[in-house]
Order: C-alpha cells, then sequence, then structure tokens
C-alpha cells in the first residue's frame, strides 16, 4: 500500500522513532457501544402512540450514533495513511490497521443492533398499531353518526338485505336513535319487498349507531361496533389467509335467535 522510502547513507545511521497513535483516541469499547443499544421498552409510555413515537425515536438516536462511528472510522482511516506515508514507520502503520479493524468492529455490532432493534420495534408494535387505527377509527366513526343520523338508517337498509323472512322485523336500537329511526320507518318498510311489519324499539344495552335486527329466523347484529370487529379481525388474519367477504357477517344466526 505504501512505497518503500529509499535512505541515503546518512539516513541508514540515523535512528527512526516509532510513530506513536495515543493520539489518536478513536478506539470504541464494547460496553460503551452496548451502552447506546440499551433498548428497554418497559419504560415508555402505557399509551400506544406514545409508545410507538418512542420506540422510534430511539431508533433515531442509535442511527446517529451509528452515523458518528462512520464518521470516526472514515477519520481514521485517512489519518493513519498520511501519517504512516509521511514517515514511513511499518509499526505506525500496523498499529493504526489495528485500531482501525477495532472501530470496524464496533461500527458492525452498531449496525446489527440498530437492525434488531428495528426489527423489535416493528413486532412489539404490531398490536398497539391496530388498538391504535382502531381506536381513531371508533372515535371518528362516532363522530360521523352524531352528525349525519341518515348513516343508521343506510346501516338498518343494508342489513335488512339479508333477511329472507320479512313478515315481522324488530329493529333494537339505542335510545338516541330510536327517534330518528321511527320517523323513517315507512321509509325503510316501502324500500323492502315483502316487509308487512316494521318495529323499531329503544335498548340501552344497544351501542349508539349500532342495531340489532332480529326476525322469525335470527339475529343480524349490524352498525359500527360490528364493521370495526370486521376490520379488527381482518387486521389480525395470517398471511395467506383469506378475510371474511362483505356482507358474510350479517347473515341471520338461528342459533343467537334461539337464545
Amino acid at each position: 500500500m505504501f512505497r518503500n522510502i529509499i535512505k541515503n547513507a546518512d539516513e541508514e545511521q540515523s535512528s527512526i522513532v516509532p510513530y506513536s497513535m495515543r493520539d489518536m483516541p478513536l478506539h470504541l469499547d464494547s460496553q460503551e457501544v452496548k451502552g447506546h443499544f440499551n433498548f428497554s421498552p418497559s419504560r415508555t409510555s402505557s399509551d400506544p402512540k406514545k409508545k410507538v413515537d418512542h420506540l422510534l425515536k430511539e431508533i433515531e438516536d442509535r442511527e446517529r450514533y451509528v452515523k458518528q462511528i462512520t464518521d470516526k472510522t472514515q477519520s481514521l482511516e485517512k489519518e493513519a495513511y498520511e501519517k504512516g506515508f509521511a514517515q514511513g514507520e511499518k509499526a505506525g502503520i500496523e498499529l493504526g490497521e489495528k485500531r482501525f479493524d477495532s472501530v470496524v468492529k464496533s461500527f458492525t455490532e452498531a449496525l446489527e443492533e440498530v437492525r434488531r432493534l428495528k426489527e423489535e420495534l416493528y413486532q412489539k408494535s404490531e398490536q398497539e398499531m391496530i388498538e391504535l387505527v382502531l381506536a381513531i377509527a371508533r372515535r371518528i366513526t362516532k363522530k360521523e353518526v352524531s352528525t349525519d343520523r341518515k348513516i343508521i338508517l343506510s346501516m338498518i337498509n343494508s342489513a335488512l338485505k339479508y333477511i329472507a323472512d320479512k313478515e315481522e322485523i324488530r329493529v333494537r336500537l339505542n335510545p338516541s336513535d330510536l327517534e330518528f329511526a321511527s320517523q323513517h320507518k315507512e321509509e325503510i318498510a316501502e324500500g323492502m319487498e315483502g316487509m308487512r311489519n316494521l318495529i323499531f324499539k329503544g335498548d340501552e344495552g344497544v351501542s349508539r349507531g349500532n342495531a340489532i335486527i332480529e326476525s322469525n329466523r335470527g339475529i343480524i347484529d349490524c352498525g359500527i361496533e360490528k364493521h370495526l370487529q370486521k376490520v379488527e379481525e381482518a387486521l389480525s388474519i395470517p398471511v395467506g389467509e383469506s378475510p371474511q367477504v362483505e356482507g358474510e357477517g350479517l347473515r341471520e344466526s338461528k342459533e343467537d335467535h334461539d337464545r
């Protein structure tokens, strides 16, 4: 890597002072590296969003640390080359190469730690991210239901399409939705062929924006919560399996009716 320096007769008689690289404090102790990657998810907030933000912040901090190691590595390589070439001191070059190898090793370990932390973050935060998404979806949909009362009518109409026996239909609603839905009872009945008797009842056990539809053949549970449950189930399905098709969960359940 370096050219041999041809010495004259006088230079051969002079002593060569070994070059010391103590001025290059670039060695990274393994404990120092591990200290930058002490991952403790248990100390993060119990709130899913704050926990994810905290973990992402840790990843960014550790990636910055890896960049610092990269900069030190490049600086060491350049300095070892320049000083080693200037003095032609083999011992100094070898020492520089050893310290360079040490930094490279620390750099590699740091990269592996970052990769491991990212994988750990994805695995541990996946369920929390699902819960966060569903919490946001619930908040948005409940707000939509409170501002747009026609949403509950649309849900009831969609569910009634899956009822075969329409001789007598009983719809249980939250009392806050009952009055508005009752005002449109005739409109709903006229849109369903074969509908003979449509009854709306108030039920405190039914959440706002939801409806329980009963017929002589079974029960249909429809509304916001039912749809959000299907979203949650779809997000939890392992890769390779097929999610439930739209409308499949709205089929009449004779088993529920008998209970």
